[in-house]
């Protein structure tokens, strides 16, 4: 018997490096979702920066949308200049995972941020940028930047990468639901006090940072020579003709990204999806307060929330019957109608909260997948050009987030100012109320329906990926192929 055959006996039905695999590694998506989840309780306390800065603080908010919308500037090139470094990174842990360490002084800096010492207002502003700027341009840029391509890298196989999504998405929007729904009591509780959200963000800082630090800990990126074998002699010398080919600089990195139409329809609905949810979360709680009546009613919002994640399951399944993206569509649509619901019935409490619900898991199926879509943009680009950008490609997603917190902010500031907010006033008028209610109900279904709009011009490459992929695994790329995208 051959030492190859005795090595493939050998190796477990769950190898990560082997590409027909179907199993997963022992406890890989609840591993591999542990970080993500620890990023996701960051985004869901920094959701209450608004609230804390407007009501807690008693600052501008017009000058602190306006704050926001500077950082998130800087921030979003930010996301380019991190992608170009993690493309040129060659360690011994890989050129994604020793980004993953950076959880540690996102926690940190959040803890910092809802600890704005007492000082004059100007004072404030500049504490409350400089800290942003760290937190979001470098920290969490370096995070979000990686994801996509740290999965890519480390485990192997379409089937099971879209299973670890899927397992990912669904203890994501569970586990973090928890934490959503204990956020508003903790607010009632300790909110008003003196070092109040101090208190706050450390029950959520010290655990989540432990948890933050699993994946890195126990997720190893394959081998390059790994990552790099394939199935045929014509692949095994185009391998070769790729490692002898000078390494992409940065102006080929931007010129192929740029060829990358779908990435970018990938990138615009992370933008209007984030927009959706960032508008929404920076006033919801300001919503529950004056006209809901109640903040710890948004709690009833994120455990009823918990009860439509096991639709993530259907991912799977959804890809084989109609697609990917048709699956994500239906989302919108259920989204659309949700905030539809909040709007015409703001003064009816549980429909209020089916309303939030429905575009809150909308909105939120796609963010959970938008790194499955990144991936087919990768092969997609590879396809096209002939050039593998993986970490450039993984930022976009982020580089939109970043636009969408931003110009939300922004949105949400300007938005309290034109509405008459006054955070001295224990009751607001109708006028005001009316004002919030718009914000979480017509600006987001606005957002939901341009990315409907994307979501149908992606389709055709969620269509024809597979053959894409085939045209990769013989060495055919764009110019040479009979498939036309």
């Amino acid at each position: 018997m051959s030492d190859a055959n005795v090595q493939a006996k050998t190796k477990p039905a769950w190898d990560p490096a082997d590409v027909h695999a179907t199993k997963l590694p022992p406890l890989f998506s609840l591993r591999w979702t542990s970080r993500s989840l620890s990023m996701a309780i960051a985004n869901i306390v920094l959701m209450q920066l608004t609230f804390y800065l407007t009501d807690i603080q008693g600052l501008d908010p017009v000058i602190i949308g306006g704050l926001m919308l500077a950082a998130k500037i800087f921030d979003a090139f930010s996301d380019l200049v991190a992608s170009y470094i993690e493309d040129h990174t060659h360690t011994r842990w890989g050129k994604a995972r020793p980004y993953e360490l950076c959880i540690i002084p996102v926690w940190v800096t959040i803890v910092i941020l809802f600890s704005t010492p007492d000082m004059s207002d100007f004072g404030k502003y500049v504490y409350i940028f400089v800290t942003y700027v760290l937190l979001s341009g470098v920290f969490m840029t370096f995070l979000n930047t990686q994801d996509s391509t740290y999965l890519r890298r480390s485990l192997r196989g379409g089937s099971r990468i879209s299973k670890v999504l899927s397992r990912k998405g669904v203890l994501q929007m569970l586990l973090s639901g928890l934490g959503h729904a204990a956020l508003p009591q903790l607010i009632v509780l300790w909110g008003e006090e003196p070092g109040g959200w101090t208190k706050i963000t450390l029950v959520y800082a010290i655990p989540m940072t432990i948890i933050g630090l699993i994946r890195c800990l126990t997720i190893k990126e394959l081998p390059e020579e790994v990552l790099n074998a394939t199935q045929s002699q014509k692949e095994l010398d185009k391998a070769a003709r790729k490692a002898a080919e000078p390494k992409i600089d940065l102006k080929t990195s931007i010129k192929t990204l740029f060829s990358n139409r779908y990435m970018w329809m990938v990138a615009g609905m992370v933008m209007v999806c984030h927009f959706a949810i960032n508008v929404v979360s920076a006033v919801n709680t300001h919503f529950f307060k004056y006209v809901v009546g109640d903040i710890g009613f948004m709690s009833y919002v994120s455990i009823i929330g918990l009860l439509p994640t096991f639709l993530v399951l259907l991912m799977p399944v959804a890809i084989k019957k109609i697609g990917a993206m048709g699956f994500i569509r239906i989302g919108l649509i259920v989204a659309f109608v949700g905030y539809g619901i909040v709007g015409l019935f703001s003064h009816i409490l549980p429909l209020v909260i089916v309303g939030q619900v429905m575009g809150s898991m909308g909105t939120g199926l796609f963010t959970t997948f938008s790194s499955f879509f990144v991936i087919q943009c990768m092969s997609y680009g590879e396809w096209k050009t002939g050039y593998k950008l993986e970490a450039m490609m993984d930022a976009m997603p982020s580089f939109a987030n970043k636009i969408a917190q931003g110009l939300s902010a922004t949105i949400a500031g300007f938005g309290l100012a034109a509405v008459g907010f006054d955070s001295t006033l224990e009751t607001q008028s109708a006028f005001t109320q009316g004002g919030l209610t718009v914000m979480v109900s017509l600006v987001p279904i606005l957002f939901v329906a341009i990315a409907l709009v994307l979501s149908q011009m992606y389709r055709k490459l969620d269509k024809n990926i597979m053959k894409v992929d085939e045209d990769l695994a013989a060495g055919i790329h764009a110019d040479t192929s009979n498939l036309k995208l």
